[in-house]
């Protein structure tokens, strides 16, 4: 049986906003559901970078089909603020994917243009907004679905490239410096047979960067799953953390992934 990461919150996947908003169905109270998340917000001023783990909520008006956010960041000096959206409007943009934004929301510091999209099938929240010369980027954990996986033989250079493992990564401490990463699907060879449904790798160095974040690691020991080692683990998320690129070793192969959040 395929197990579910800790980080994935199943409410998301089940909602629909399909059959909201009919004029000729009769009155009645708004379904609302506010489910309280773990964020990891990363406030970013010319080179200057502060980050912030904490517990805010998301508020999910399922009959207007609307969604508002609340979060705590610290801004580009390390003060403390709290932000909370407006209620913007879901438009679908593909699939299980829905966008989000408010072009009239100005306020200092408590965030102006708050936008974002948000996934229903992983469960991934992602949101941004600006305060003067700084921008903050929200993010629950990070899940990068389907990647081109390119699986190269170190012996005789062979390859073979998939699109069936998926990767998360969710940061581990109060400065974002460690963080989780599994794999879904785990494929680790040149026919394309699946290894281990999941393995998890925790403790991994991130660094947290203008663009998103960097992964490296010399080597790592999963603590879920198989008894796997992975090597020469150099990983760069960026685009604001909706996209992943970079490679790592195991067994004799290099693996090289690259794709995006919100395919």
């Amino acid at each position: 049986m395929k197990k579910t990461f800790i980080y994935l919150f199943s409410m998301l996947a089940l909602m629909t906003f399909s059959a909201c908003g009919h004029d000729d169905e009769p009155d009645q109270p708004d379904e609302i559901q506010s489910t309280e998340l773990l964020y990891f917000s990363k406030t970013v001023r010319g080179n200057t970078i502060t980050f912030l783990q904490n517990n805010g909520t998301i508020e999910l008006n399922y009959t207007q089909g609307t969604i508002q956010l609340t979060c705590d960041y610290n801004d580009y000096k390390g003060q403390r603020h709290t932000m909370s959206t407006p209620k913007m409007k879901l438009i679908l943009v593909s699939d299980y994917t829905y966008a989000f934004s408010d072009k009239e929301s100005i306020n200092t510091f408590d965030g102006s243009y708050p936008n974002g999209m948000i996934n229903l099938d992983t469960g991934v929240v992602w949101f941004s907004f600006t305060n003067e010369y700084e921008q903050t980027i929200v993010t629950t954990y990070l899940n990068f679905p389907a990647p081109t996986s390119t699986i190269t033989s170190l012996e005789d250079n062979r390859s073979y490239q998939h699109t069936g493992s998926s990767y998360l990564f969710a940061p581990q401490d109060a400065q974002g410096k460690t963080c989780v990463m599994q794999i879904n699907n785990f494929i680790a060879n040149l026919s394309g047979v699946v290894e281990d449904d999941l393995i998890q790798f925790q403790g991994l160095p991130m660094t947290p960067t203008t663009d998103g974040y960097t992964i490296t690691a010399d080597r790592a020991e999963a603590t879920y799953g198989g008894h796997y080692t992975i090597t020469d683990v150099h990983l760069i998320i960026s685009s604001q953390c909706k996209a992943i690129n970079g490679s790592f070793k195991y067994n004799g192969y290099k693996i090289s992934i690259a794709g995006s959040m919100f395919p």
